[in-house]
C-alpha cells in the first residue's frame, strides 16, 4: 500500500509516523501501526492462497512484505504463512512429496507421508501410523489397522486437532501432529490417483494455512 503523508509518498510506517508525530512519541503508534500493516499483508495473503502454488506469486508477496521494513519477528510470521500456503498450493496442485519409509511397499508404490497417529475406529482407540503413498491409505497399528484404496476414498474433513476420513468401509476419527497438512495431502492424493474425484482444497474460510 502506498501511503500519502503531507503531500509525500511513503511506503515505510515508521516513516509515516515521523512526517506526522514527535520522535518521543513515536513507539506506541508504530506498534499499532505494525499490528495494521502485518494483518493487512496476512489477509492478502490469504487472498491469495488459492495462486501461491505458483512460485511467482510467491516470491512477488514475499517482496512486499521485504518492502515494508517490518519488525524481523512479524516479518518472519508473514514469511512463514506464504511458505506455509505454497506448500499447501502445490500439493492441490498434484505435486505431493515423496518421502523414505522403513515399511515394506508393493513394488513401485510411492510414500507420501509416514507419521505416528490415534485413530479412533468403530469405538476403538488405535496407536499406530498412517503412511499414504500412491496406492492407498495404510494405518498401522498392533492392535489392528485399516488400509483403503484411494478408490475406495470417499471424503476428508479438516478439525481443529484432527480429521475425518471416510472411506467405502470405515470412518475414522485421526488425530496427528499436523492435520491440516495431512487432510490436505489425502485430499490433493485423491484427486491425483483418482482423477473423477472433484478436488477438495482443504481450507479454513478462504486460507489453506
Amino acid at each position: 500500500m502506498i501511503y500519502n503523508v503531507r503531500g509525500g509518498i511513503v511506503d515505510n510506517p515508521k516513516e509515516i509516523l515521523l512526517c506526522a508525530i514527535a520522535e518521543d512519541d513515536i513507539g506506541p503508534h508504530l506498534e499499532r501501526i505494525y499490528t495494521l500493516v502485518e494483518q493487512r499483508l496476512a489477509n492478502r495473503i490469504i487472498e491469495y492462497a488459492a495462486y501461491l502454488g505458483e512460485d511467482a506469486v510467491m516470491q512477488t508477496l514475499k517482496s512486499e512484505i521485504v518492502n515494508y521494513d517490518l519488525p524481523p519477528l512479524r516479518a518472519q510470521r508473514l514469511i512463514d504463512q506464504i511458505e506455509r500456503q505454497h506448500q499447501l498450493a502445490r500439493m492441490l496442485l498434484g505435486n505431493l512429496p515423496v518421502i523414505a519409509t522403513n515399511v515394506a511397499l508393493f513394488n513401485g508404490e510411492a510414500c507420501h507421508y509416514d507419521g505416528s497417529v490415534q485413530v479412533l475406529v468403530a469405538g476403538d482407540l488405535l496407536e499406530g501410523r498412517l503412511l499414504l503413498t500412491s496406492q492407498r491409505i495404510l494405518i498401522l497399528a498392533t492392535a489392528g489397522g485399516l488400509t483403503s484404496a484411494w478408490a475406495q476414498c470417499r471424503a476428508v474433513e479438516m478439525m481443529e486437532r484432527s480429521l475425518v476420513l471416510v472411506t467405502a468401509t470405515h470412518n475414522a476419527m485421526i488425530m496427528c501432529s499436523d492435520p491440516q497438512y495431512v487432510a490436505t495431502l489425502i485430499a490433493a492424493a485423491r484427486h491425483r490417483y483418482v482423477p473423477q474425484a472433484a478436488p477438495t482444497p482443504i481450507r479454513q474460510g478462504k486460507r489453506l494455512g
